[in-house]
């Protein structure tokens, strides 16, 4: 947040799927996450396709989706309760158990 990008929460429960498309053309969805439980434990999916028609309506159901969701204030954020920094903390140090 510090370089600019910004974060909105989805927030209507869990929401496990990613998206992305780049250049309007170039699209993925799935489950995989960048880390190394996906890479190697994880039973993780993702479909790439390469469709600007597809990756216009990606983006299209992307910008409907961020009427329901809250953009995070980076104000905010770091200044967040000591009690939720320390859950956060806890739950990052077991995060290859949970």
């Amino acid at each position: 947040m510090r370089a600019g990008v910004r974060i909105y929460q989805w927030m209507h429960g869990i929401l496990h799927s990613k998206t992305a498309v780049v250049d309007g053309r170039w699209s993925t969805i799935g489950t995989f996450n960048l880390d190394h439980l996906s890479l190697r434990r994880n039973l993780e999916v993702n479909v790439t396709v390469l469709d600007e028609s597809f990756g216009a309506a990606m983006e299209a159901a992307f910008e409907r989706d961020l009427v329901s969701s809250m953009e995070v204030d980076p104000v905010a954020f770091r200044f967040r309760p000591l009690g939720d920094r320390l859950l956060e903390l806890i739950a990052y140090r077991f995060r290859k158990f949970l």
